[in-house]
């Protein structure tokens, strides 16, 4: 599995088969952002979208990252993840090893995301800690 962060004036090609990825991974925020939204962070630099793409180059699953200024430091954050069913792995195992790098390189102190309950052994492999549990009662 390869993956590459998409400029944004190729996004509009990307649209059809990254859509109902997008809308995975924005029902999972619990009403806080929308597909729309996340393609407009795309569209305007906030965010960059990464796509995984296997060996015969169709789309397997997506992530947006921005490098967020705390105070004291720079974090390189990952948002939005989804992915289709079955690619987990391939998944995991390519897009660690260039966040780190792309993290590294941006300055970052370090990274951060949130996930579902399914990502907490993979990003143990990678020498993520689980310091907070995000729960959350929609009203």
């Amino acid at each position: 599995m390869k993956i590459v962060a998409v400029p944004p004036a190729h996004l509009p090609d990307l649209i059809p088969q990254l859509l109902p990825l997008l809308h995975r991974a924005a029902e999972r925020t619990g009403g806080r952002t929308d597909a729309a939204e996340i393609i407009r962070a795309v569209l305007n630099g906030t965010f960059v979208l990464w796509v995984a793409l296997d060996a015969a180059g169709i789309l397997e699953g997506h992530f947006v990252t921005e490098v967020r200024q705390y105070p004291k430091c720079k974090m390189f954050v990952v948002h939005h993840c989804a992915m289709r069913p079955g690619s987990m792995e391939a998944f995991d195992a390519a897009m660690h090893p260039l966040v780190e790098e792309v993290a590294r390189s941006a300055g970052c102190a370090g990274i951060e995301f949130m996930g579902r309950r399914g990502w907490r052994a993979h990003a143990r492999k990678h020498g993520f800690t689980s310091e907070m549990t995000v729960f959350q009662k929609m009203l």
